[in-house]
């Protein structure tokens, strides 16, 4: 019998051992099995929940929990990655098992949002309580009067949602036409002000009529001072009405007009106005906090820009009602949950609402495929710096498979970098032989090898292109969140996997 090689025996055995070795890596890693379906956490029901029950409760089992999700998450994956039906779904589903039942507002962008959310919302136990918005009057401006008597709070609604349209048609613009923008906002301001002080409510139709008739206005405003208003914003606003917007060129005036009526009456069209400007107001964001609605902005894409800019608008509205909470007052979570961010985003606004929001138990839940798209939406290079800041400000942050070149840089370069033994060698032809090599034993001048540290990245951006897609039930994330350390990596970011069925 031909006796076995010994250096093939040798290589056989290094091979075994490497194979073994690479298996339990990626075991430990948690990139090597898919885990076992998430065990619910069970939670006292009270009537009042401290920052420590939400800490006991995971909303992303072993990843993160339910106060960890103040902080906000941004997640981003390419369509089909299954970010939408991983993560989000994940968090959505047990942040409404939980006892506290958070009031939530989804923005929707697809058709099916509200039908999966009712799905979604009944395996949670809250079937009941999932509201259609599109079937409710929401009279955007009185309620936001209503907040506390401020004409800022309902003209700020009318900025943003000017700001957000503008910033969508007018890219690459040199700031040239910041002026007509700074006008507009000024002009809208000065009528709801004009409207409230004269009539105690104001409207988005009452606002178009202001600012296209100069008769109404003065009508109004000879109500406000037959009534004897005494009020910084009425007089500013009887003074611009009354003296710059009346005398300005009929050039620049078409131009703010147009700014103006380009946006607001986009709120006109379409049946928006019976929904936006009825008058009526069947939702407001205190009853919905009060009885820990689902509500489902029912406008998706296809149904027109009133129907974006009416959520956007929404949005602002219950920012505005949760950071006036009292958190001496424990409120009851609330979650804006933004699937296809990048349409209802406002950077500058946002970022400063995530920088607060957290001891108001105010929870931003937001998906979108990448950094270039989101920057692209909402102005382009000139949102940069506000869109960083956005990104930044949400605590957790989850990636899904993702072929975008820059968001996987982003997201290698968050993950950190660690020092790695770089060997290498070189052969003299002949002089070699491996199993002398491996016993120990001279080889002359024919062999060299070298080993020295680089600082490489802990995850390299192709990492993020090799992440298991879903449609198969499950879905493999890498999620980071600012200072956690997870046991997995020894840094604040892991693998992990979500269950695209969850609660099914």
């Amino acid at each position: 019998m031909k006796k076995f090689d010994p250096w093939r025996r040798t290589m056989l055995v290094v091979v075994c051992l490497a194979a073994a070795l690479a298996a339990l890596f990626l075991v430990f890693e948690g990139r090597g099995s898919k885990p076992k379906p998430n065990q619910e956490t069970k939670v006292e029901v009270k009537d009042v929940y401290t920052d420590a029950d939400f800490a006991a409760y995971e909303v992303l089992p072993g990843v993160c929990n339910m106060k960890e999700l103040m902080s906000g998450l941004i997640g981003f994956g390419e369509t089909g990655s299954g970010k939408s039906t991983g993560a989000f779904r994940t968090a959505l589903y047990r942040s409404w098992k939980h006892p506290s039942k958070p009031a939530t507002l989804v923005l929707v962008a697809k058709p099916e949002v509200y039908e999966e959310t009712l799905e979604l919302a009944t395996l949670a136990g809250r079937g009941d309580q999932v509201v259609d918005l599109a079937k409710e009057r929401i009279d955007i401006l009185d309620t936001a009067l209503k907040l506390r008597g401020s004409v800022l709070d309902a003209s700020s609604i009318l900025k943003h949602v000017i700001e957000a349209d503008a910033k969508r048609s007018s890219k690459g613009d040199d700031g040239s036409n910041r002026f007509f923008y700074d006008a507009a906002d000024r002009v809208c301001h000065a009528a709801t002000a004009i409207l409230y002080h004269a009539t105690g409510s104001a409207s988005i139709s009452g606002i178009y009529e202001m600012v296209t008739d100069q008769k109404a206005a003065e009508e109004h405003i000879k109500l406000g001072l037959s009534k004897k208003v005494d009020d910084d914003d009425w007089n500013a606003a009887v003074t611009l009405f009354r003296g710059e917007w009346k005398s300005m060129g009929d050039r620049q005036k078409s131009a703010v007009l147009g700014v103006a009526i380009n946006s607001i009456g986009k709120f006109l069209r379409s049946g928006f106005s019976t929904t936006f400007s009825s008058g009526v107001t069947t939702w407001t964001p205190w009853d919905a906090d009060a009885k820990g609605l689902i509500s489902v902005a029912n406008w998706p894409l296809m149904d027109g820009e009133g129907g974006r800019l009416g959520q956007i608008a929404l949005k602002i509205l219950v920012q505005k009602y949760a950071l006036m909470r009292r958190k001496a007052d424990h409120p009851r979570p609330f979650v804006i949950a933004a699937d296809e961010l990048q349409l209802f985003a406002l950077p500058e606004n946002d970022a400063y609402v995530q920088a607060v929001c957290r001891d108001r138990r105010l929870i931003s839940l937001c998906m979108t495929q990448n950094i270039p798209l989101l920057r692209a939406a909402v102005g382009g290079e000139d949102a940069r710096d506000e869109v960083d800041a956005l990104i930044a400000n949400h605590g957790v942050k989850v990636i899904a498979c993702n072929s975008d070149p820059e968001t996987n840089r982003w997201a290698s370069g968050l993950c950190g970098s660690h020092w790695v033994d770089v060997q290498g060698g070189g052969v003299t032809p002949g002089g070699y032989s491996p199993e002398r090599d491996m016993r120990g034993q001279d080889q002359g001048a024919g062999a060299h090898l070298h080993w020295n540290a680089n600082y490489r990245p802990c995850l390299d951006p192709e990492a993020f292109t090799q992440l298991h897609r879903g449609g198969d039930g499950w879905v493999q994330t890498v999620v980071y969140q600012t200072g956690r350390v997870y046991p997995s990596t020894g840094r604040p970011w892991t693998y992990a996997w979500f269950n695209q069925n969850e609660g099914a």
